[in-house]
């Protein structure tokens, strides 16, 4: 296993590490920027709203009384936007504050963005031993699959949540800036930016398990860099895909990982890069699974990889 650790300081994971940096400041401006956007538009209407101006152009033809009531109904529907912005919009106040971030990190996580981690990361630490022959050599002289199996795992699943770490720090530290750049909304009055951190961190790191899980088993049976980082990213997709789609696929991966992580409806693309698993204001859709039905079906398909890997990684000749 130590070895395993010593990997870790290999190029590619550094790589790795710097691109999700790369990737977690892209998605993290869009979402800050979105939600800026939305509290200036609430801010500067209140603000029209009340101004002498703006209500003698919006009441040119209308009769004292009517001007009135015209102008209570803006600002009621005004405030009940704002308000819904304080209620739902909690992700961009958490992504400014050091203990916030750490939940908002694990929610990217859980989503697409750590499939394509997890990929990159078992690509360097097992697609890579196997381009340079250093797999060929160590089975052959200890030709313990099982054990092998299990330190791949681990080493992936250790670089993934130090990646997560490393994203943290980094989310943690630009919090003042992201302060001075984006002026998002408030949270609502008893939001715990320590609470939403602890519920996010504990159920993002059993995705995390099943994303490294997924990812190890991919790259042990396809044995190349490229093709494993490929195909991991592709099953992701596809359980995105079959996540928004009816019947049958209603239930799968991707519905689970969403119904356990609690993804809010609609809003999710922005929040964690989860698109509309479950907009639940159509008809036919489906509805979020009970969290823990979600958490069954991660570790059963977490459980059936594990198996199907070791079966057919026991079977398969080492030099193939």
């Amino acid at each position: 296993m130590r070895a395993e650790l010593r990997n870790l300081r290999a190029p590619g994971v550094l790589l790795t590490v710097l691109a999700g940096i790369a990737l977690l400041f892209a998605l993290i401006g869009l979402g800050q920027h979105h939600d800026a956007t939305q509290w200036e538009i609430y801010t500067d209407g209140s603000s029209q709203l009340r101004s002498p101006e703006v209500r003698a152009t919006y009441c040119a033809n209308l009769a004292p009384a009517e001007c009135d009531a015209a102008i209570a109904q803006e600002i009621r529907w005004n405030d009940d936007f704002g308000r819904e912005l304080v209620r739902d919009h909690a992700y961009g106040a958490a992504t400014q504050r050091p203990i916030g971030a750490l939940g908002v990190v694990m929610g990217w996580l859980s989503s697409l963005l750590g499939v394509v981690l997890a990929a990159a990361l078992a690509a360097v630490l097992i697609g890579g031993e196997w381009a340079s022959g250093t797999a060929r050599v160590r089975l052959a002289r200890t030709p313990r699959r099982l054990d092998f199996v299990a330190v791949k795992f681990a080493s992936v699943l250790i670089a993934l949540v130090a990646l997560a770490g490393v994203l943290w720090l980094s989310l943690a530290a630009a919090g003042p800036v992201l302060r001075q750049l984006y002026d998002v909304p408030p949270t609502a009055e008893g939001w715990s930016a320590g609470h939403y951190a602890e519920v996010q961190a504990g159920r993002g790191l059993v995705v995390l398990t099943a994303y490294a899980g997924l990812a190890t088993g991919v790259a042990l049976l396809v044995r190349s860099s490229l093709a494993s980082f490929a195909v991991t990213c592709m099953v992701g997709l596809a359980a995105i895909g079959s996540s928004a789609a009816k019947g049958a696929l209603d239930y799968s991966p991707g519905f689970w990982v969403a119904s356990w992580m609690r993804y809010a409806t609609n809003g999710a693309w922005r929040d964690h890069v989860w698109p509309d698993t479950f907009p639940m204001g159509n008809a036919g859709d489906p509805v979020p699974l009970d969290p823990a039905l979600g958490l069954l079906g991660l570790l059963g398909a977490l459980l059936v990889g594990a198996l199907i890997t070791v079966a057919v990684f026991a079977r398969r000749d080492v030099r193939s």
